[in-house]
């Protein structure tokens, strides 16, 4: 008899445990597909060309993201760092730009260091010079950095 009682108390739990699940809020299917596949493509894009397994493949994924979502910060900021990887500079500006343009929360703070850099690279010292002018940033590594190449531009 004690186990009948386990059986009905497990099915009990189980059912409600169903309905529970089932009473989430859900984020809609097409969404959660789209943001998953571009995360998805972001980082698989990042891993093709960091390993060196297939670099071109993974810049075609991030191009792809960016197609779709012309504003997405991790994979512009990633198409940034391989085109100065590459020492395409040019291409790296543009990327490093049109993150600092999206109105939402910069999600990569070295940035406007980043394209600084780039345009020290490119010769362009008051470009540089303009962009790091009054720029802090909470990390202290990265604001050495800053500090650094400011001297540097001089």
């Amino acid at each position: 008899m004690k186990n009948g009682k386990t059986y009905i108390i497990a099915a009990v739990v189980l059912i409600g445990l169903s309905a529970a699940v089932f009473m989430l809020p859900r984020v809609p299917k097409e969404a959660q597909t789209r943001t998953q596949g571009l995360e998805g493509k972001i980082n698989r894009g990042i891993a093709l060309v960091d390993n060196g397994e297939n670099p071109m493949e993974g810049i075609q994924l991030l191009l792809s993201v960016v197609k779709e979502n012309p504003k997405n910060q991790k994979a512009l900021y990633h198409l940034g760092l391989f085109s100065m990887r590459s020492q395409q500079y040019e291409k790296a500006v543009g990327r490093f730009e049109t993150i600092l343009s999206v109105e939402e929360k910069q999600e990569f703070e070295e940035v406007p260091y980043l394209l600084a850099v780039t345009f020290a690279n490119l010769g362009e010292n008051e470009k540089a010079k303009e962009l790091l002018t009054n720029l802090r940033v909470e990390d202290e590594e990265l604001q050495h950095a800053i500090d650094e190449l400011m001297l540097n531009l001089d």
